[in-house]
This record gives C-alpha cells, sequence and structure tokens, in this order.
C-alpha cells in the first residue's frame, strides 16, 4: 500500500548492504562489527556473527543466506538452521557477493580479483585483477513450467535422464533425488538443438491458474546450449478450452469457468529460420485448418512441422481422425509433415500425403528419418479455394437457369378496354330450384290398315 513504518529494533550500526529473497518472503542486512539484520517483514532479528565489517549479502537459488567481508570473512545461512563459518581462499577484505543460475556463489575481492565456489566448496579463480568490483548481481534460476517471452537462455541440466531401461515408477523414484532445477530443464544429456511446446508469458507474472493475461501456447526452439533461438505463437485458439468468447470484455467469465485457460493468439505466421532452413509450424489443431495453413505457406517453407497434444481424448478414433485430416496439407502444398505428439500418433508423411513412420497411440517410442527440404508452390498455393468457389457459383447457375426453363408458363397481361367500348355482359340465367316436370309416358300409335281400292274406281 505504499505504507512505511519505522521498525524498533535497538540496532544503531550501520548496515552496508540489503538483500531480499527472488520470493519476497526473506530480508537482509549486515553491516558494521558483524552485525545482521535478517526475517521476514513482520518478524525481524538482530544477530552477530564475528566482529569484522561485513560489505556483502545474497541469497542464493536455495535460499540460503550468505555475508562477507573483512578479512576474507564468509558466513552462510541455510533455511532453519544456524550461521555457519566457510573457509574463504584468500585474507583480503570480499567486496561483494552474488549466485548464479548453477548456484555457485561469486565473490569479489580487493584489487579486482573475482572467485567462484560450486556446490561441493571447491574454489576457483575466475580473474586475477583489474577495476575492483562493487557489485555483483546473480541470475537467479525458477523452476516453472512458464517461461517469460523475455528469456534468452533456459539453461541445461548437469544431469541426464534415468536409463531408458527403467521403467515406471523405478524411473520416477530414481528421478526424484535430482534438484528441481536440474531435473524440470528440458535439455538434459544432449546437445542437439530442441523444438518443444511451452507455455509463456510477456507481463506480469501469473499468480495463479488461468490468471495470466499475457499468456501464448508456444512453439520454442532452443540451442544446443538452451539459447532461445526463436519461437512462433499457436494464431487459432480452442474456443473454451484456451480462452472464453468475450472474456477480455467481461473478465469475471472467467471465473465461472476456471478450467478455462486464458491465452492470447499469435500474430505472426512467417516460418522459424534455422541453419539456412524454413520451418513451418503449427501447433496444436493448426494442421487441420486449411486457412492457416495456405497464410503459412505463403512463405515457402520446407518442411511442416506439428507439436500437438491428443490427450484429452484417450484411446479413441480421435487421434487417427487428427491425422489423417492433418495428412491432407502435405497433398496441398507438396511438402513433408513432421508430427510429434507426447500422446497420438507420431509421424514422418511425404509430399504425397503417404505415412513413411510412425508410432502406436500409446507407449514411448523414438522415430528417426531423413527429411527433404523442397521448395516451390502448387497451383493450390497459388491459387488456394477460388477455382472450388468459382464452381460453386457456376453450378448455382446452371441450376437456377435449369430450374426456369422446367417452370410453366406465366400469363401474359392484356391492356384493359377503354369504357366506351366496353360491352355489358350478359347476365347468366339464376338456376331454378324448381325440379323440371316428368312429361307422361305417350302411348304407341296402332299402325292403320292398308287401303283396298274398289275395281270401279279403277276404270
Amino acid at each position: 500500500a505504499g505504507r512505511v513504518r519505522r521498525a524498533k529494533l535497538g540496532l544503531t550500526e550501520d548496515m552496508w548492504c540489503a538483500a531480499g529473497d527472488p520470493l519476497g518472503r526473506d530480508f537482509i542486512a549486515a553491516g558494521t562489527k558483524g552485525h545482521i539484520l535478517s526475517g521476514s517483514p513482520g518478524s525481524l532479528r538482530v544477530t552477530k556473527v564475528g566482529s569484522e565489517d561485513l560489505y556483502a549479502c545474497w541469497f542464493d537459488n536455495q535460499g540460503a543466506m550468505w555475508v562477507a567481508g573483512v578479512g576474507g570473512t564468509l558466513y552462510q545461512r541455510k533455511r532453519r538452521a544456524k550461521w555457519k563459518a566457510i573457509k574463504s581462499p584468500i585474507r583480503s577484505d570480499w567486496l561483494t557477493g552474488g549466485s548464479d543460475a548453477r548456484d555457485h556463489q561469486l565473490l569479489a575481492s580487493r584489487g579486482g580479483a573475482v572467485w567462484q565456489r560450486d556446490a561441493n566448496g571447491k574454489w576457483t579463480k575466475l580473474r586475477n585483477g583489474g577495476p575492483e568490483l562493487t557489485s555483483i548481481v546473480g541470475f537467479i534460476a525458477k523452476a516453472s513450467y512458464i517461461i517469460p517471452r523475455s528469456a534468452r537462455r533456459i539453461e541445461p541440466s548437469r544431469v541426464a535422464l534415468p536409463p531408458a531401461r527403467l521403467q515406471y515408477p523405478a524411473n520416477v523414484e530414481r528421478d526424484g533425488a535430482t534438484p528441481v532445477f536440474e531435473r524440470t530443464t528440458p535439455i538434459r544429456g544432449f546437445k542437439t538443438p530442441l523444438l518443444m511446446g511451452a507455455m509463456t508469458f510477456g507481463g506480469v507474472w501469473p499468480k495463479q491458474r488461468g490468471g495470466c493475461e499475457a499468456c501464448y501456447n508456444t512453439a520454442l526452439l532452443l540451442g544446443a546450449e538452451g539459447q532461445v533461438i526463436d519461437l512462433v505463437d499457436k494464431s487459432y485458439l480452442l474456443v473454451f478450452g484456451e480462452y472464453i468468447p468475450l472474456g477480455e470484455r467481461y473478465p469475471e467469465l472467467y471465473d465461472w469457468l476456471p478450467e478455462a485457460s486464458r491465452f492470447q493468439p499469435g500474430q505472426r505466421t512467417r516460418p522459424m529460420e534455422f541453419q539456412g532452413s524454413r520451418l513451418g509450424i503449427m501447433v496444436c489443431y493448426e494442421d487441420l485448418l486449411p486457412r492457416h495453413a495456405q497464410r503459412l505457406a505463403a512463405h515457402d517453407p520446407h518442411v511442416f512441422i506439428n507439436l500437438t497434444n491428443d490427450a484429452w481424448f484417450g484411446q479413441t478414433a480421435e487421434p487417427y481422425h487428427h491425422l489423417q485430416l492433418a495428412q491432407m496439407r502435405t497433398v496441398e502444398y507438396r511438402r513433408w509433415l513432421i508430427r510429434s505428439t507426447n500422446t497420438g500418433v507420431s509421424v514422418f508423411i511425404d509430399a504425397a500425403g503417404r505415412r513413411v513412420k510412425e508410432t502406436k497411440l500409446t507407449g514411448a517410442e523414438t522415430l528417426l528419418h531423413s527429411v527433404p527440404m523442397l521448395e516451390g508452390r502448387t497451383v493450390y498455393a497459388v491459387l488456394g479455394d477460388w477455382p472450388a468457389w468459382i464452381l460453386v457459383v457456376a453450378l448455382l447457375l446452371i441450376w437456377a437457369r435449369a430450374f426456369r426453363n422446367a417452370s410453366p408458363p406465366t400469363k401474359s397481361k392484356t391492356k384493359r378496354p377503354s369504357k366506351s367500348s366496353r360491352t355489358k355482359p350478359k347476365r347468366p340465367a339464376k338456376p331454378t330450384s324448381k325440379k323440371p316436370r316428368k312429361k307422361p309416358p305417350t302411348k304407341p300409335r296402332k299402325p292403320r290398315a292398308p287401303e283396298v281400292l274398289e275395281p270401279e274406281r279403277l276404270s
């Protein structure tokens, strides 16, 4: 809240250095005649070690406190332990000190000499002399599954992976004795560049799951020594899985659906450049989207690479449906597709859509294959979906014309005659409700007898 409170400790000696724990939990200050002020902000205490003035104080990666000063004085205090004197290689004064990412202690003495003490207590002189150093800032390594986008290097591990012959849970139990920092770094026991999926953030460190406002689903390319070469973010996010519609406008939606992540979409579609090759990276289900693949293919990549996770669907037909739809990208652009899944079907697909090598749905497997770097653009890469849309419009026109020809002719409208030429139509006779009378049947007439002429009449 910005408030300053004066602590009443009864300490009158001068303090020459001050340092804070990287996690923000503890504080240390050291000064005249070996006086040390340490503890958390709410419970500070004063300790005295020796009688020499102390000029340097710092924390290491394990949270232990260090102080150094006049005559090579050096003390260490681990968590929940007492101060312990450490044997120093010199008798001159230590002016400053710090800890590096490997938990080595670096100290500078008078005359400009710099010494290094490793985790086993071995001292190495790194610099014989020169201008005196008054400050050493240690880069504290933090074990986390979220990688800051400002990171330039991820420290490789000094401990190799457990032997492949060990199965679960023996491999996990054996690796449990490995320090957290050595166990969580991705490069362990090899010096080969690594392309991996990771969660990165570009803003304030996320305090809890779903609380990251600048997090990305990222494909990260590391060099042999852990240096960050390049990164590509997922552009098309999965609704309700990686973001919530209108979630940026109404942040309370993320409180109602705590299982939904809060990723930001990537804005880049150009390939990664690595050792003269252009790698077209597609993250997760982006290999199913022809529109995204077309934007990526516009930069003429030499090969497509897909990093995905099909574990959400278990042992169902979905991983194989995903694979079959992804095969279409190789046919459309005549490029090889290297598909790596942590749970699913990892596969090499050639430029004709044929699966050259593939893994099973479950089980740990390793695939090796030489992939050619191809160039050139196909007809589909140039024209896209326009021929299909033109064909759809042509079919609609043909159908409309056929429908018009098959419809009955419409009656032609004639002009109404003028009033002068109109004739009053005759009214039709009203139908009578009386039934017509039946005529009585006529009797048939008797035939007349023929007349006989007498002879005298003939004369």
